[in-house]
């Protein structure tokens, strides 16, 4: 309904721009809230590499103004009803399709990982370029049953296709509606996504070993790896907890008398297991860790020092 609003709720925007980076000073989040939620592991690998791809162009500035569109609210809403056929305005005034614009900015991409410029930023760049252009190959043959494979309006639509050529249903009906919600459902009896997974009829990606480990341990390369140990040891002592913060009540009469303790977690990435381990490993419980975890804080103002200095740059003495 808007290209950027900071409503969520009602008249949102394709970009939130509340400015809330979960994260210390020094770091910024786009926060892009009209993706459509994915169940196919490759579509939301294309959806995510493609936008770190976009991102590391748009710092590097290098953006092929081409692909820039004249109404992108209009423009998304006018490509979410259709195939990628449906002509949409660019900013210079031309007429192009949503496959069209997919094929340019993939080829700026190519030219921008070629170059070597998205090395160290975004992993895997050649193999997202390489999936993401034979997809545009598939779309533009339109090749549904590889597709299908692939992606999930596609294999939504080719489910509501079959029923209606069947004569189950009619496009407008309500049966086709509801074979759209429960081609998403996360009922093992009813998902049909789930059912094509189990039966091989999507391109998996992820190692289901992988995956069912994930439930239980934290990812180890960022600040989830702290927090899931912190949560392991005193959980049913936490009060509040936020992205960059958890606030833990503590037995009084403590060595520090604190009834109540707040650890500032504003870095994403140091309270990851390689810097943090050691201090598991040797804490007596959970106070003993935040102490040692607290010793190990880089130099940087923790949340207590940001907050009463109303933004104003500050530094840890740790």
């Amino acid at each position: 309904q808007a290209l950027m609003s900071l409503n969520t709720m009602y008249r949102r925007g394709l970009i939130n721009e509340r400015d809330e980076a979960h994260a210390k000073e020094g770091f910024s989040r786009l926060h892009c809230i009209y993706y459509d939620s994915n169940l196919s592991d490759f579509a939301t690998y294309l959806k995510v590499g493609a936008l770190q791809l976009a991102c590391a162009m748009l710092e590097a500035d290098c953006v092929d103004s081409s692909v820039l569109l004249e109404d992108p609210v209009e423009a998304s809403q006018t490509i979410s009803h259709s195939l990628g056929r449906t002509p949409v305005r660019t900013l210079r005034g031309k007429n192009t399709t949503a496959l069209d614009l997919q094929y340019r900015f993939a080829e700026s991409a190519a030219r921008f990982v070629k170059e070597g410029l998205a090395d160290g930023i975004v992993g895997e760049a050649e193999t997202i370029i390489t999936r993401w252009v034979s997809t545009l190959d598939l779309l533009r043959r339109r090749e549904f049953e590889k597709l299908c494979r692939r992606l999930d309006w596609a294999a939504k639509y080719r489910l509501i296709e079959r029923a209606v050529a069947a004569g189950r249903c009619t496009w407008d009906a309500p049966q086709a509606k509801m074979l759209d919600h429960a081609y998403a459902s996360l009922d093992e009896d009813e998902g049909l996504f789930l059912a094509m997974e189990r039966n091989n009829l999507v391109d998996q990606l992820t190692d289901p070993q992988r995956i069912a480990a994930c439930l239980d341990q934290a990812p180890e390369s960022t600040r989830a790896y702290a927090r899931g140990k912190l949560l392991a040891l005193g959980g049913e002592a936490v009060v509040e907890m936020d992205w960059d913060r958890i606030t833990f009540l503590l037995p009084e009469n403590t060595r520090r008398n604190l009834a109540v303790r707040t650890f500032d977690m504003s870095d994403p990435l140091f309270w990851s297991k390689q810097n943090t381990q050691p201090a598991f490993e040797n804490a007596t419980g959970l106070e003993d860790a935040l102490d040692k975890l607290e010793s190990l804080r880089p130099d940087f103002p923790t949340l207590e020092q940001r907050e009463k200095n109303d933004g104003q740059p500050t530094y840890s003495s740790n």
